[in-house]
């Protein structure tokens, strides 16, 4: 069962309403005030009924959601876009897409005139689970991930879960690698249910509203206490220092959900090594990971040192030191800062050799 909420902002506090229907997605549109919309290209393609009384509420601008678009080169379009239809700090930009559509469209709204409005329709299970509430934004530069960004929140938040139906199998599985992770960080409970659910149906289990409204609540909590990111807030990051390590590696072709729980599955070595998980829990966690998200890394010719490397470009790296986030026991994690040294790599490496365990 899923309900409505709020999310409790410095800057505002705003709805997250699960909506029921295409056309009760309409209605709530068609009430906002001098508005534009960012569309997913896809939507065009799936969804054309819809897209078509889209274009009678507003102004669309579709883009593609590729990392290339997630750049700056990327979000001169669309302040292009936001000029030609005369946008001004009354305008409401509506961003219908996933995450890197969301990421890319709400830093454009932020550093134009100052910042409009957005209204956030996530349209990707990743982008339902996790990205659509916190208000981060940003682009990537330089191979950096997310390197230059914002904190800007939106005016609300409306997910219809009908548009996973058109999703790519892919994508459902990269969604549920930060399902994953918020089962893991809320305790045994939804962790053996995501257990249950996956082993029984896989990822097409009627338990996805579920996994996406409990995730959801948990980062409500974290985001209400350290909305800036700068305490516990930093708990969302687990599994991602060495998940966006490997999206940089692979140029982006490893969807960021399988890297994140590729991630997890690392950083959970790294704890069992260092005596903080115990072994029970790093082989039970690594046996969901290796029968639903495995990726062959074989032709990356990874070790030990890229993976540092990489991993100490992330940009809460300083220093050649890096937080990571360590699991404990399910649902209790800390957070430490880590010398990423020979040591580290070598860890690694050993993983990477033992991979199969």
């Amino acid at each position: 069962m899923s309900e409505n909420f709020f999310v409790v902002s410095g800057s505002r506090n705003y709805p997250v309403d699960f909506i029921h229907s295409s056309n009760e997605l309409l209605d709530k549109l068609s009430a906002l005030n001098d508005t534009v919309m960012i569309v997913d290209e896809c939507i065009q393609q799936f969804y054309p009924d819809f897209t078509q009384k889209l274009a009678a509420i507003a102004k669309l601008f579709f883009m593609a959601a590729t990392e290339e678009n997630k750049s700056l080169k990327g979000i001169e379009p669309i302040i292009n876009f936001l000029q030609m239809n005369n946008a001004t700090r009354k305008t409401t930009v509506v961003i219908i897409g996933g995450g890197v559509i969301e990421d890319t469209a709400v830093f454009a709204a932020h550093i134009y005139q100052r910042g409009l409005r957005v209204v956030l329709v996530p349209t990707t299970l990743l982008s339902m689970c996790d990205s659509c509430i916190g208000g981060k934004c940003g682009v990537n530069y330089q191979n950096y991930k997310n390197f230059l960004g914002a904190i800007h929140p939106p005016e609300a938040v409306y997910i219809w879960q009908g548009f996973l139906a058109s999703l790519p199998e892919q994508e459902i599985h990269s969604g549920y690698g930060e399902i994953l992770k918020y089962a893991l960080l809320s305790g045994s409970d939804l962790y053996e249910s995501l257990k249950i659910a996956l082993s029984v149906d896989g990822f097409k289990n009627s338990q996805t509203l579920n996994y996406i409204y409990h995730g959801l609540l948990l980062k409500k909590q974290l985001v209400e206490e350290d909305e800036y990111d700068v305490g516990v807030r930093h708990l969302l990051n687990y599994g991602h220092t060495f998940g966006h390590a490997l999206e940089g590696i692979t140029n982006y072709s490893l969807p960021h959900g399988i890297a994140v729980a590729v991630g997890i599955d690392m950083v959970n070595y790294l704890a069992w090594q260092r005596g903080i998980l115990s072994e029970t829990v790093f082989l039970d966690v690594h046996t969901l990971v290796k029968r639903y998200f495995q990726y062959d890394m074989s032709s990356l010719h990874l070790n030990g040192e890229m993976l540092t490397k990489h991993a100490i470009k992330d940009k809460k790296a300083t220093q050649g030191k890096n937080r990571l986030v360590f699991m404990e026991e399910i649902g209790k994690f800390r957070i430490e800062t880590l010398d990423f040294d020979s040591g580290v790599a070598n860890m690694l490496q050993d993983y990477l050799e033992q991979r199969n365990f």
